[in-house]
């Protein structure tokens, strides 16, 4: 989740991918290269998968998913907000809420 939002910031830094042309989506691409935020996100990606490939080679996935799928909710909310300035709305905290809900429920 915070790999995202480390990419996410750098994605709009650098303008986006632009996929109008050849040459615009292959001077966009290269400009990741030249992007740090892009790279400390692909390493915490990286991190997290590895992070992740040892929980779940010790618990059962049905359990962990929810709760990793929950934290993944409120992680991203919160840092969308705090890092990338972007707004909270109603919906998306009865949305957030709701899914939340829904995921104590299977543990019910």
């Amino acid at each position: 989740t915070i790999s995202q939002v480390f990419l996410k910031k750098g994605l709009v830094k650098i303008g986006g991918i632009k996929i109008s042309g050849f040459s615009e989506f292959a001077e966009s691409f290269l400009k990741l290269f030249q992007e740090i935020y892009i790279y400390i996100g692909v390493i915490i990606a990286i991190l997290g998968a590895f992070i992740w490939l040892i929980i779940i080679s010790k618990k059962d996935l049905t359990l962990v998913f929810p709760i990793s799928s929950a934290i993944f909710f409120i992680i991203l909310f919160l840092s969308s907000w705090l890092f990338l300035g972007e707004n909270i709305t109603i919906w998306k905290i009865t949305g957030t809420i709701i899914i939340l809900i829904g995921i104590s429920m299977l543990f019910k």
